[in-house]
């Protein structure tokens, strides 16, 4: 479960808060003059014993959250790079279709024209020669016709 940073301030704040309570607390308990009774005293040790067991408990938690804070914030930091390796990968990639797209198409123009040459080549040869082949009887004929 993701934890922003304004949460965690707010429970780090409270956890130190928590601490300095449980501090006075056991000031308060620790400087109060002795008049108590022997069972009054097992209390007082066993709720003393009890509240610094609950501070070292929050502490190794307030560590534990701040710890996983840090990870968090580094994994974050690789994806971000990650991210911006991928789109500079992304940019090259659409610069080298472009350019080859490009290529290919002079190409394809160029080839297109070569053909389109070729054939009007052909084109006008078979022409001169379907030409020459009508022609040739009428010059021949025309020939005898003038040797008449």
């Amino acid at each position: 479960m993701p934890v922003n940073a304004l949460q965690m301030s707010d429970f780090q704040f409270f956890l130190i808060l928590l601490g300095i309570l449980i501090i006075a607390l056991l000031a308060l308990l620790l400087f109060r003059p002795r008049s108590k009774s022997p069972e009054q005293e097992t209390v007082s040790r066993e709720l003393y014993k009890t509240i610094v067991a609950q501070n070292e408990i929050m502490r190794l938690e307030l560590a534990a959250k701040e710890q996983e804070i840090r990870e968090t914030q580094a994994a974050l930091a690789a994806r971000d790079q990650s991210i911006l390796h991928l789109q500079d990968q992304l940019g090259h990639q659409q610069q080298d279709w472009a350019a080859a797209r490009k290529q290919l198409q002079t190409e394809f123009e160029n080839l297109a024209n070569r053909l389109l040459e070729e054939k009007s080549q052909r084109f006008t040869e078979q022409n001169a020669r379907n030409l020459q082949q009508v022609l040739h009887p009428l010059r021949e004929k025309s020939r005898s016709l003038k040797k008449m």
